[in-house]
């Protein structure tokens, strides 16, 4: 291993410091006197670690709640590693007997795993499923309409925010979305209908002072 020292303020003692740290490695220190020496500690294969570590935790207390599988599916997801295991763990997290809770979280992560190992089908139907639960809120449509809007799935966004508003009216999250919606759509006329109303909806002034800023965007012909 090649170092370079480089010099440091007066350390009477020797120490060790992390002075930079990711999740497969990490810049290890040295200091003394008025030297400094770093050297690099590497993790080879750390995804393959990280789900060994995430296995042995679902079998203590994070296993028994639907949380602990829906984030280590979670994880296998925003990783892009391991989507098989992520699978089953987001399968545990809706349905396992005495711990799995179908719910738009849990839904909404097995749709994205599948979608993202290219079952589109059956992602489709799981977040149809989700959708429609009784316990899914207008934020949580607005959400999964925006992820679809980040995908570049404007008509399947437009869909989902047309739904709720079909389902829940006149609710901020719900003319957030479409404005979002038309906009993306280059209806810049129908966005800002539409953001206007959530100006007037704004549940706090932070809400209220971001969508002031859309109307003015859409006001001046720029879409959001």
């Amino acid at each position: 291993m090649t170092v370079k020292p480089h010099a440091h303020p007066s350390q009477e003692l020797l120490t060790y410091e992390f002075t930079s740290r990711k999740p497969t490695e990490a810049v290890a220190e040295l200091q003394w006197e008025e030297l400094a020496v770093p050297f690099t500690i590497q993790v080879p294969n750390a995804d393959d670690l990280y789900i060994s570590h995430l296995n042995q935790e679902l079998t203590s207390v994070p296993g028994f709640f639907w949380q602990g599988y829906q984030r280590a599916a979670r994880f296998c997801l925003d990783k892009n590693t391991h989507l098989e295991q992520g699978l089953r763990w987001a399968e545990d997290s809706i349905s396992q007997p005495g711990v799995g809770q179908a719910n738009f979280i849990t839904l909404s992560t097995k749709a994205e795993l599948l979608s993202k190992m290219g079952r589109e089908t059956e992602a489709t139907g799981t977040i149809q499923t989700a959708l429609k639960l009784r316990t899914t809120t207008p934020l949580d449509i607005y959400q999964c309409g925006r992820k679809l809007l980040g995908d570049k799935k404007v008509d399947e966004a437009m869909t989902v925010f047309q739904y709720n508003a079909s389902r829940f009216g006149g609710e901020w999250p719900v003319d957030l979305g479409l404005a979002r919606g038309y906009s993306a759509k280059g209806d810049l006329k129908q966005a800002l209908e539409h953001a206007r109303k959530a100006v007037a909806q704004a549940p706090n002034p932070q809400n209220k002072q971001a969508l002031e800023g859309m109307v003015k965007s859409l006001e001046a012909g720029k879409p959001i």
